[in-house]
């Protein structure tokens, strides 16, 4: 029932749910519609429901953030320090706030014994935070046409 991480399996619960089974006894009517290019299978050969696809993109997702780090990288650090106020202090202050808030409500929501789950979640987030944080100022980058952030807020 629980995955290595001891986080409950959804797929359990999903899989004995026959609404969401694909049935080969079914109607034509009742099917997914058919893909115009056959080579786009889906994995296992299972139409894909919206369910099949937010797991697929959960874990997509949690193979990106497990392989990031939980410390800004290099690219989000040399945009750091490229503004007229370096805020690496002030952001990594409030992202070690962030995480003593998070892990005691995760315990007081959950337990004391999944101290553990709530602080792999946390650096879950953190790794989310820096990755959406880069991404933000590439895209602000490009947009503006600069190369750092010394001068975008003046006139």
């Amino acid at each position: 029932m629980y995955l290595r991480n001891k986080d409950i399996d959804a797929r359990l619960f999903l899989e004995k749910d026959e609404t969401l089974q694909y049935r080969t006894e079914c109607l034509q009517l009742e099917r997914t519609p058919t893909k115009n290019n056959p080579n786009e299978d889906s994995p296992g050969g299972f139409p894909q429901t919206p369910v099949r696809t937010a797991m697929n993109t959960i874990q997509q997702l949690m193979m990106i953030l497990n392989s990031a780090s939980d410390e800004p990288s290099d690219n989000l650090m040399s945009y750091f320090n490229n503004c007229t106020a370096n805020p690496t202090q002030d952001i990594l202050k409030r992202v070690e706030n962030l995480g003593c808030v998070f892990r005691e409500r995760f315990a007081e929501a959950v337990g004391q014994g999944c101290i553990e789950i709530g602080s792999q979640r946390y650096r879950l987030g953190v790794r989310l935070y820096y990755r959406v944080m880069e991404s933000i100022l590439k895209s602000e980058e490009k947009r503006l046409s600069i190369h750092n952030f010394r001068y975008a807020g003046q006139t």
